[in-house]
């Protein structure tokens, strides 16, 4: 009878076990439904995302580019060694489209190519300092550098320094010993030119506060920064330039007709016809603004490198296009405002000791090779 008691102790016991657990079952049925509201959620959502992040960053994960549609003669060579084609340009990130006039290139920069400001404009005592992340576009020949910085000084009513370089190593510069620079201490208290900042992409324009000329704007040429190619472009304030030597030319002025003038120096004798690269590289030019106004352009290193340079429309200004293989970029602007005040100010930036000291050269007429006086 015992035995059958416990039987019973034990069928009650399990029963209870059962009753008990029976709830916990049914507490699982939610959790499985929703469970598999989310894997069909994310199943949909996730290609959705994938197809968005596509069609805004390319199949390869870059930006895709966005393509100017004003005037052709503000178009950037972004092939300019030749031999271009919509493969290759398409390779680098850049735009094609065959221009209706000669002289535009077919494979040009887009407008979202560059660097962009991270973290603001610093001020410090002589002027501004920012640091520039590039944008995840497509690389012309490698080795881009991810961040590099701008510096500029306010120096002189008359000057101002804008030098781009890598903040994290050093980089070839021309040397004190060779050039000196000058410097300034405080901020120019009433500059002739005022200063406009762009974030997205980055760049600086420089106009004349009197009359509103363009002095420098980076805009139109997206920059561009590598170990061993770095390119800015800027407008001009009138197709009247003068200078970039040492060429043959024919006449002072400049043919801004989608022109390229390497500055790389070798003892070659002039020529009538050519428009060779002679013995000096001289990366100065000065432009006479349309009022009679003149303001200089500087660039400070002595790496090969060459300028084009491209007319302006009805509605376009001519531009300048640098390609540099090293260095930094280094300028100095000088705003005159008469031609004689901006080679005045030029020589100041460390050549006025070299000139002191060739003066019994300029009180005679030396004769070289090549009949030169």
């Amino acid at each position: 009878m015992y035995q059958k008691q416990d039987d019973y102790d034990e069928l009650a016991e399990a029963t209870l076990m059962q009753t008990e657990y029976r709830p916990r079952r049914k507490n699982r049925r939610p959790c499985l439904i929703f469970f598999c509201i989310v894997v069909v959620f994310l199943a949909i959502i996730i290609p959705v995302a994938i197809v968005a992040s596509n069609r805004s960053h390319g199949t390869s994960g870059y930006v895709t580019p966005e393509c100017p549609s004003g005037d052709e003669r503000e178009r950037v060579d972004c092939y300019p060694e030749g031999g271009a084609s919509k493969a290759r340009c398409e390779s680098r990130g850049c735009c094609w489209a065959q221009p209706t006039t000669q002289g535009p290139p077919s494979c040009f920069y887009p407008v979202n190519h560059g660097y962009e400001l991270v973290g603001g404009l610093q001020s410090t005592p002589i002027g501004y300092r920012a640091t520039l992340r590039r944008l995840n576009t497509q690389t012309m020949y490698g080795g881009d550098l991810g961040n590099i910085e701008v510096v500029v000084e306010v120096q002189e009513d008359y000057r101002l320094h804008v030098k781009v370089s890598d903040p994290t190593r050093p980089r070839y510069e021309v040397p004190e010993a060779a050039l000196k620079r000058p410097q300034a201490t405080t901020l120019a208290e009433h500059p002739l030119y005022n200063l406009t900042f762009t974030s997205n992409p980055f760049s600086i324009k420089v106009t004349r506060r009197s009359t509103g000329a363009t002095i420098f704007d980076t805009s139109v040429g997206k920059l561009t920064f590598s170990d061993q190619f770095l390119s800015v472009s800027t407008r001009l304030a009138s197709p009247n330039l003068y200078g970039l030597g040492e060429h043959v030319h024919r006449r002072y002025r400049h043919d801004l007709n989608w022109k390229t003038w390497p500055f790389f120096t070798r003892d070659s004798s002039p020529a009538a016809g050519n428009s060779d690269n002679l013995y000096g590289q001289h990366p100065f030019y000065m432009c006479v603004e349309e009022d009679g106004n003149a303001n200089g352009v500087f660039l400070l290193n002595s790496n090969a490198m060459d300028v084009t340079l491209q007319p302006g429309g009805p509605d376009s200004a001519p531009i300048v296009t640098y390609r540099v293989i090293g260095g930094v970029l280094d300028f100095y602007m000088f705003l005159g405002p008469s031609p004689e005040n901006v080679v005045q100010q030029y020589t100041e930036v460390g050549l006025y000791i070299y000139f002191s000291s060739l003066k019994r050269f300029s009180c005679s007429v030396s004769m070289c090779l090549y009949l030169f006086s």
